[in-house]
């Protein structure tokens, strides 16, 4: 059962839930949907408590070696249209309460805004634009020359080396998708990029040695 207090200046449609969670993708997950009417001046100053009762459990998944993580969102259904919380509470049958820092007492502490459902107001579909509203014109250029300079030494001098050619596709194949969506903002796909881009940077033309070795 969630309990809340909460005041809106407009009714809103309120959707809290609990889900077993891999990055934003949920899995098994309870949810409750309430309509949330307008608040009045008188009682309190326009609070409201709301209660919904979450679905029982649903079948599990599928078994897992690692500890599943497990989310509480909550979100509203109507847009433009400010909603505040000042306490939430989230109990099972026997009461215990399983939010922490559900009254906001150590303040943003356990929680986080994310955009599971609607994600484009938070990003741009464009790795360049994205670069340059977030690092400015210096780190678009920046990461533009240290591509370009990858690139160069992949497609010339070093192109016979053995890792040339998955660099150099990793890195164009990057750049392609991220022309028309999301990649910097993503921390794992930003890693590898950086990290491709400094191994190609850091490749070394194979020696005649080597070469003759190979043969050999």
């Amino acid at each position: 059962t969630l309990t809340l207090q909460l005041r809106a200046a407009a009714p809103v449609s309120l959707v809290a839930e609990v889900c077993v969670k891999h990055l934003i993708y949920g899995g098994e997950c309870r949810a409750a949907v309430a309509a949330v009417p307008a608040a009045t001046p008188a009682g309190g100053a326009g609070w409201q408590t709301v209660r919904l009762l979450l679905p029982a459990e649903p079948a599990p998944l599928d078994p897992w070696f690692l500890p599943r993580l497990t989310v509480f969102s909550l979100a509203s259904e109507t847009p433009r249209q400010p909603l505040l919380v000042r306490s939430l509470a989230l109990t099972d049958a026997s009461g215990r309460d399983w939010l922490h820092n559900g009254s906001f007492a150590d303040g943003g502490a356990r929680w986080f805004s994310s955009s599971d459902r609607n994600h484009l107001p938070w990003h741009a579909k464009n790795m360049a634009l994205h670069l340059l509203v977030e690092q400015g014109l210096v780190g678009l250029l920046a990461l533009m020359a240290l591509t370009l300079a990858a690139l160069a030494g992949l497609l010339g001098p070093l192109r016979r080396h053995p890792l040339a050619p998955a660099l150099a596709g990793a890195i164009v194949g990057c750049w392609v998708v991220g022309a028309v969506d999301s990649v910097m903002d993503i921390p794992r796909v930003a890693g590898w990029l950086l990290l491709l881009t400094t191994m190609a940077l850091a490749l070394h033309r194979p020696s005649r040695a080597q070469g003759r070795g190979r043969v050999a």
